[in-house]
């Protein structure tokens, strides 16, 4: 059984032709807008989508959508330039909701260095704050 080309497929239905169409069309987008942007933002802006002459830009960060909005004005410029009609630019921040950090390892104070941390404990003040500090880690060492 021969198999069929992708583009053959893609091409044969007129939604999936007008999507792999869309599809180029963002990622044309994307290379110029990274070409646009200053070298620190080209791996944080993502083009979103255009629709209609509405060019929607995703951005990690308020500060960095406020950088983008006042380069605004360059880089459309640079998209009319490449022959893309862009009537606004629309910038959202979407921020990345990662996974918790790790909890941090569980160190231990070995028996001899616990005791030595009790007796220069001991010869402080009770109220000094190394010595209350001294005192949680070894009781968290525990």
């Amino acid at each position: 059984m021969a198999s069929t080309p992708l583009k053959k497929i893609l091409g044969a239905s007129e939604p999936l032709a007008r999507l792999q169409d869309h599809a180029a069309r963002l990622l044309r987008l994307q290379r110029i807008v990274s070409r646009a942007v200053p070298q620190v933002m080209r791996n944080l802006v993502q083009v979103a989508n255009v629709q209609d002459g509405v060019l929607y830009l995703h951005v990690p960060s308020p500060a960095l959508a406020t950088r983008l909005k006042l380069s605004q004005e360059t880089l459309r410029g640079a998209l009319m330039n490449d022959g893309m009609p862009i009537v606004e630019i629309k910038i959202k921040v979407r921020v990345e909701r990662h996974a918790p950090p790790p909890t941090p390892p569980r160190r231990s104070i070995t028996p001899t260095g616990r005791d030595a941390l009790r007796q220069l404990r001991e010869s402080m003040s009770p109220d000094d704050p190394l010595a209350q500090a001294l005192k949680h880690m070894e009781d968290k060492s525990r």
